[in-house]
């Protein structure tokens, strides 16, 4: 299936070799032409684009050279051109057609040459058009070297028409022609089929049609023509024997109705062509057309017993019809309105019409002559479709149902007496679209269950008695589009409905279905659904009729079918609709080796997954993925039925090459693979579908569900009825354009002080404030100015050493926070300050919980990282994966609020706590003795908070605070007496420190936002600021115990075209490197105080610039990280304005996984460490050229952690759709699977006991409603399947491992088999309530009175809890206790609604522990076995997740004011503990108690449990 260039498609010729084709398409008013390779689809490979290109001419028709599969020719309106491909483009040159132009060309095609061995110097092309011309041009010169015009011409006493090749009359409409070495073939408008030699003397043969020939082919061999009509014929004219062959006929438009006959086994459909059609079902072909032209035919059935149908029309009026005499026998005109429905009873006695303004008519059929017995008006409702389901018999005969008077009742009848026996109103409320339900359809069952089941526009089946009215049951849900027709199988097996575009198959007799098979393939509405008289068939009727085989047994022990193949376990990769793709973004498992290649940009896809999906799997040890097949092949080959005619159409068939053989490999193989599972399957039928001969083939049948079960084999399509398929290509990427101007020479003050100019008088813009003034003397800033919403945010550094960085909006002081993820930005996350009030912080010696690891990097903070290289040798290395150049010296980043302080060798960690907010930017003192960090402001203070830290202790030795907002930078001074802190554009704050005693020395009120700050390596004096379009030297002066600030701006030349500067660092002296926001670098001469060079650097903002004398190194937006030579550009100052950048050049580049937010590099810039916004880091050898992964976390929130048997991996899934699987002795990424575009809700790991430890497998629930199952040890996934239609909430194994149990957002619950991916049994009890948690243990059951082995429960968001004993090896499963909370009417804490959550006591199986909204915040302990609440634990806040210890008897409790407690429940003791950012969402704990894993959005924290 390829993808289609616009919404018309033209042409879509293959190539001799079939290894080209070309599509035309028009697009307003320019068309597209396409050319695709097909030369891999053979070979399981897909459908590629070659080229494409754009055209303002016509193109009606599109044909490939035999000879050279590049070359094409198209023809349309005037327009003859000829095609090539060559280097990936399309290119065309038009054929001088001279006084021919005005011609409308309608089909050409190439002259074959007859030695077989064509010349392209010898191709000949012959063009047709609508006025009866044949164009005969020379490809090689371009030039028509032959025109003839065919004329009609009568010769008296001739047996046939001659024709005149050349005159001016009125030439013949030729729609089509084909060319054999030997002939021409011609199909015209009036309806011939002409074979002519090639030089159009006389005509050879000729073969009369029903209707206008609109497409013609000649076999290879000449011997047979294929032609197709307009009016919907298709056969063959066999040229030896001069006999012509029908091979099917079809309706024009798409089928209205259709019916069944029993006896006669016949089929009577009605179109919108205005025809009705009788065929016979056993040889599908046509057996009789009845034509009106004045009015349409509406609906249609048979009389039960008689070859006699009942036809009712537009115009109201109701007629018979005799098969045998082929005439109309009676019409009833009593109906006012277009006929709506009709239907007679079973034994043939009565016939009941209803039309468009509600009336009811029944007839007598016992009389010849049919008599009208009643007319009733306002019965039936009025704007009701014509449907076969708008009237219902009962199989027995005696009731009648139908929808009306309103569309809000369902009214029952006596057949016989029309007497009103019941009135069922169904308008209940809807509350998704706010009105009252409405019938759409009714249909009864078999008389023995008296059930009649109603369709509503809500997307219901309601099961009603019949007698009584009383709702049996409902199927909610049933499609998104409201059912127009229903039908029962006789034995009550299957339901059917026609539910948009699809057929649906419901197991009638399973109360507990999960759900219908699905079946797509029409590409319109589907009107009608059926079964076939013997009930083996099943017929649908919309853009064509398709007959399907059930291919289920009449009578099943079981309670639902088995596994559709795209659920099989161990599929190949052409089921899998989940593709690989490994080991490029993983991180260092120990120490890793550096890679030899920049790794892959997160996010982009070299080439579409197969299977449409987009789910790749990484890991450690294999490379790129390889594609897998399925060891069985087993396709489904297409059912020959021995019919009449089958013959004719294999010969005709034969004679083009062709096979009836089963579908190419590359097509998906879920939709050929033969499974038990399938209850359909689609026949052919050749005769019965709407016709269209330029545009045929089979109708796409990829399913939707989880049942994927049905194929169909061949069917006719409408004119409208492609199918394309989109795939992604990849990811476009914008450049900004950008200017290679050099700048011009800046003047420099005369006296060469430091000033400000002249219009920018200091006094009110710069604060001065005395050493050691008091805080109140500085100034408070200025209101909150306007927020601008359409300004790129920029990545700014200060660089001091090591590298600090910032990222900064350069227009919206107070859009910061505002901006989304297009551009990596400072913003912090919404931090909560822990309430105290009510907890227990335990004393140090006595902690129950130690941090023990911190999993990821907040990629969030700006400058969070710093690194620091020893000077000595490396050490040994424990870990043999460790760079070799790698030295471990002093390592620290942040995650949350904490600091985190890293071996690079050994892995282990110190954490520093103590930030009430997210920590945004970090700085390193040049001895490496002091870290600084600064975090933004809380909820419960005012000022933001700087800590600084001894490093060699990690203790906190000053704490000290000025901004109001958040800090972007720190910096200190070359000698480490001052440091220097900037706040954000809120703020606009630089504030100055003495070390010393980290008093404030000064702070200014900066005019204008500042993006970065840096001071001058060579004097502690002078520090550089860059914002919008200016650099400001700052000159530190003292006098006295004072320190003031003077200060000298210099703008941007107009000619750099930068606008704004967002970075800088000091080169070799005097140089001053600034990067812009358009990725450009401009060097500065500090000295004269003017900018000499610049040259472009990057696409992107310049985030980072790092120098050492010769190198600078360059990181931006775009994730490029760029190695510069600058070693000329100290000479080139020499020559001011006049220098070029033409000395400056490129030496490395790496492309990380997003946008750079930190670095540090040693002095040589030879190696570093680099933090993306992805929340990555990065070791770097530029010596190497290598970029290796040493920090992964989490991208976004962690919604699950879950742990293997056997502890030694644990696994998360994430809101990025990732499910990762570390190693949990070292916390190091093992595995990743990923599926784009998807959020993963929930996971499980499946148990111990299910099998060996190389089968242990995730199960992972996803937003979409699906349900993957991934194979751990062969990272792949096994089964995809869909047990529910919304996103899923929480998923969970049976103890043994063979059942899989699900929840969903609606509140139910599917029990699915985790091998087949069957869903048998789906639980609606908490139907309205999403579900929270699924908890199952291993327990018998006989003293709660029930039978089974596992006992599970499920709570749901409506402080519901149901407990449930299961066997599902013997289906078994039993309500054992229901339990329902109260909730008071608001309950929200921190803007979060508290999660109603239960688990089983692993210590006592007795008892049910649970928390959710309540009047109390606390945990209730119930007793299964006294059914009653036993014990009451009090809790400071609602909890937001809930673990219990196996051995330790803990409950682990995480609150959403970012607080975790530990509770003892043998003492009722409690402790609590700090760390999270924000609310504490989950919290586990490993199978063995030791470890405890709590996460906060996407931090994940290690606790180590000790030993009490």
């Amino acid at each position: 299936m390829s993808s289609a260039p616009s919404a018309s498609l033209t042409a879509e010729p293959f190539s001799a070799g079939l290894a080209r084709t070309a599509t035309g398409g028009r697009l307003g008013l320019l068309q597209m032409v396409v050319a695709w390779g097909t030369g891999q689809v053979g070979l399981g490979g897909e459908v590629v684009v070659l080229a494409k290109a754009h055209t303002d001419f016509d193109v009606q028709a599109f044909r490939v050279t035999f000879f050279d599969e590049t070359r094409m020719a198209s023809c349309g309106q005037g327009s003859v051109r000829l095609w090539r491909l060559r280097g990936g483009a399309l290119r065309s040159c038009p054929v001088d057609l001279g006084e021919h132009h005005v011609l409308q060309f309608t089909d050409l095609a190439f002259k074959q040459a007859q030695d077989g061995c064509p010349k392209p110097s010898a191709a000949m092309l012959f063009v047709c058009s609508r006025s009866g011309h044949i164009l005969e041009i020379d490809c090689q010169c371009m030039v028509v070297r032959h025109a003839r015009r065919l004329l009609p011409t009568q010769t008296p006493g001739g047996p046939h028409p001659q024709k005149q090749t050349f005159s001016t009359g009125p030439g013949i409409a030729i729609s089509s022609l084909s060319l054999s070495p030997a002939m021409c073939a011609v199909g015209s408008a009036d309806g011939y089929l002409r074979l002519w030699p090639l030089d159009f003397s006389s005509v050879l043969l000729e073969a009369e049609h029903e209707g206008p020939v609109s497409s013609v082919c000649v076999s290879p061999d000449g011997l047979r023509v294929l032609s197709a009509t307009s009016s919907g014929h298709l056969g063959f004219l066999d040229t030896p024997s001069r006999v012509y062959h029908m091979l099917a006929r079809s309706h024009t438009a798409p089928v209205l109705a259709l019916a069944t006959e029993q006896r006669r086994g016949q089929l009577a459909t009605v179109s919108q062509d205005r025809t009705v059609r009788i065929w016979d079902l056993a040889t599908l072909q046509q057996l009789y057309d009845f034509t009106s032209l004045e009015e349409a035919p509406c609906t249609v059935t048979f009389h039960p017993t008689r070859p006699i149908f009942f036809c009712g029309f537009s115009s109201g009026a109701v007629r018979s019809f005799s098969l045998e005499a082929a005439e109309v026998l009676v019409e009833h005109t009593c109906h006012q309105g277009a006929i709506t429905g009709l239907t007679a009873t079973p034994d043939g006695r009565l016939l009941f019409s209803s039309c468009s303004r509600g009336s009811l008519a029944q007839y007598n059929c016992a009389d010849p002559q049919w008599h009208v017995l009643r007319v009733a008006a306002d019965m039936v409702w009025p704007d009701a479709p014509a449907t076969p389901s708008t009237l219902a018999v009962s199989r027995d005969g005696r009731l009648l149902a139908f929808v009306g008077p309103s569309r809000h009742t369902v009214t029952v009848m006596g057949s016989a007496s029309l007497d009103e026996l019941l009135r069922v109103d169904i308008g209940t409320l809807d509350l998704a679209s706010g009105r009252l339900d409405s019938a759409m359809a009714v249909c009864f069952g078999p008389a023995a269950l008296g059930h009649l089941l109603v369709s509503t526009s809500s997307n219901r089946v309601v099961v009603l008695d019949a007698a009584s009215g009383r709702i049996i049951r409902e199927l909610p849900g049933v499609h998104p589009e409201p059912c127009s027709s229903l039908m029962l199988s006789e034995d009550t097996r299957f339901l059917l409905m026609a539910a948009g575009r699809a057929v649906k198959v419901w197991d009638y007799r399973t109360q507990a279905s999960p759900g219908p098979q699905v079946y797509i393939g029409h590409s319109e509405p589907v009107q009608a659904v059926t079964f076939s008289p013997d009930q083996q068939q099943v017929l649908s009727a919309g853009d064509a009729v398709f007959l399907w085989d059930i291919l289920a047994t009449t009578e099943s022990n079981q309670s639902f079918p088995g596994p559709s193949p795209a659920c099989e376990a161990g599929l190949g990769t052409g089921q899998l609709e989940d593709a690989a793709s490994r080991a490029s973004e993983l991180p260092r498992q120990q120490v890793p080796k550096p890679s030899q290649a920049s790794p892959p940009r997160q996010g982009i896809c070299a080439r579409p997954p197969e299977g449409g999906d987009g789910t790749f799997t990484t890991s450690d040890e294999e490379g790129p993925c390889e594609e897998s097949r399925d060891p069985e092949g087993s396709l489904l080959t297409e059912k020959e039925a021995g019919r009449a005619g089958d013959g004719a159409w294999a010969a005709a068939v034969g004679s083009w090459g062709l096979a009836l053989s089963p579908r190419s490999p590359s097509q998906p193989c879920e939709q050929w693979r033969a499974g038990q599972g399938r209850w359909c399957r689609c026949r052919d039928l050749r005769a019965v579908g709407t016709s269209d001969t330029k545009n045929s083939g089979a109708p796409c049948t990829t399913c939707p569900t989880s049942h994927k079960a049905f194929t169909p084999a061949r069917a006719s399509r409408g004119p409208h009825s492609a199918k394309v398929m989109l795939w992604p290509s990849g990811t476009c990427l914008l450049k900004a354009p950008s200017s290679r101007t050099p700048a011009p020479a800046l003047r420099r003050p005369p006296d060469g002080t430091l000033w400000w100019p002249p219009a920018d008088p200091p006094s009110p813009l710069i604060q001065q404030v005395p050493l050691r003034a008091p805080r109140a003397c500085v100034p408070p800033g200025p209101g909150t100015p306007s927020a601008h919403t359409s300004h790129p945010c920029f990545p700014i550094y200060a660089p001091g050493c090591p590298l600090q960085l910032a990222w900064v909006c350069p227009k919206a002081a107070s859009h910061v926070q505002a901006l989304g993820p297009r551009w990596p930005c400072w913003a912090p996350a919404a931090s909560r300050s822990p309430s105290l009030q009510g907890t227990s912080l335990p004393p140090a010696s006595s902690e129950w919980l130690r941090l023990k690891a911190v999993v990821g990097y907040s990629g969030n903070g700006r400058a969070n990282m710093v690194w620091r290289p020893d000077t000595g040798p490396a050490p040994a290395r424990p870990r043999p994966q460790a760079p070799p150049s790698l030295r471990t010296g002093f390592f620290a980043y942040t995650c949350g609020r904490l600091v985190v302080v890293e071996d690079l060798h050994s892995g282990a960690q110190q954490h520093w706590p103590g930030h009430p907010a997210e920590i945004s930017t970090l700085a390193l003192s040049h001895s490496a003795q002091v870290l600084a960090s600064a975090s933004g402001r809380s909820s419960t203070t005012d000022h933001c908070q700087i800590r600084v830290w001894d490093v060699s202790g990690g203790l906190c030795q000053h704490l000290i605070s000025h901004h109001s907002t958040t800090v972007l930078a720190l910096a200190f001074s070359p000698d480490d007496r001052l440091l220097v802190t900037l706040g954000d554009h809120d703020g606009r704050t630089l504030a100055l420190w003495d070390t010393a005693t980290y008093d404030l020395v000064s702070s200014t009120r900066l005019p204008e936002p500042v993006h970065g700050v840096a001071f001058n390596p060579w004097d502690a004096g002078e520090l550089t600021c860059v914002g919008q379009g200016t650099v400001t030297f700052w000159l530190l002066q003292q006098c006295g115990a004072d320190i003031s600030l003077q200060v000298h701006r210099e703008q941007v030349p107009e000619t750099v075209g930068a606008g704004e500067l967002t970075s800088l660092c000091y080169g070799a002296p005097p140089l001053l490197y600034c990067g812009t926001s358009s990725g450009q670098v401009c060097v500065w001469d500090t000295c004269a105080g003017h900018c000499f060079l610049s040259w472009e650097a990057d696409d992107g903002g310049i985030g980072l610039l790092l120098c050492s004398s010769s190198r600078l190194v360059s990181g931006s937006s775009t994730g490029r990280l760029r190695l510069w030579a600058v070693g000329p550009v100290s000479e080139l100052r020499c020559k001011g304005s006049g220098a070029r950048s033409s000395s400056v050049f490129m030496e490395r580049e790496l492309v990380l996984d997003g946008a750079v937010v930190s670095a540090s590099f040693d002095d040589s810039v030879d190696m570093g460490v680099v933090g993306t916004r992805t929340g990555t880091l990065w070791f770097i050898s530029w010596a190497e050229g290598t970029s290796t992964r040493l920090i992964s976390g989490q991208r976004s929130k962690v919604n699950e952690v879950v742990f293997g048997p056997g502890e030694s991996h644990c696994a998360t899934c994430g809101e990025d759709g990732s499910v990762r699987v570390w190693a949990l002795a070292s916390m190091e990424l093992v595995i990743q699977f990923q599926v784009l575009n998807q959020s993963c809700l929930c996971l499980a790991w499946s148990p111990r006991c299910c099998g060996r430890p190389e089968q242990q497998r995730l199960a992972a629930g996803y937003g979409d409603g699906s349900l993957r199952i991934f194979s751990v040890s062969r990272t792949a996934m096994e089964l995809k399947m869909r047990p529910h239609p919304v996103a899923l909430t929480t998923v969970t194994f049976s103890t043994d491992g063979q059942t899989v149990l699900s929840g969903d957002k609606d509140g139910l619950v599917a029990v699915s088999h985790s091998r087949t991916g069957m869903t048998f049994r789906v639980l609606s009890d908490h139907q309205g309530a999403p579900i929270s948690t699924i908890c199952v243990t291993r327990k018998e059951c006989e003293d709660l009175g029930v039978e089974g082995t596992d006992l599970w429960l499920a709570a749901s968001g409506d402080q519901r809890v149901s407990v449930w004993a299961s066997d599902w090896l013997r289906n078994r499963c039993e309500l054992v206790d229901w339990l329902s909370f109260p909730m008071p009417a608001t309950t929200e804490t921190q803007g979060h609604l508290p999660p109603s959550l239960a688990a089983f006591c692993p210590w006592d199986g007795a008892l049910l522990m649970y928390v959710g909204p309540g009047v109390d915040k606390e945990v209730i302990i119930y007793d299964l076995s006294q059914k009653q609440v036993v014990e009451k634990i009090p809790l400071p806040f609602f909890a937001m997740s809930l673990s219990l210890s196996p051995g330790t008897r803990l409950l682990a409790l995480g609150f959403a004011e970012c607080m975790l407690r530990l509770v003892d429940y043998a003492t009722g003791t409690a402790q609590d503990f700090a760390g999270h950012n924000n609310a504490v969402h989950l919290c586990r704990f490993t199978p063995s108690a030791r470890l405890l894993f709590t996460a906060a959005c996407n931090e994940i924290l290690v606790w180590e449990v000790s030993g009490r």
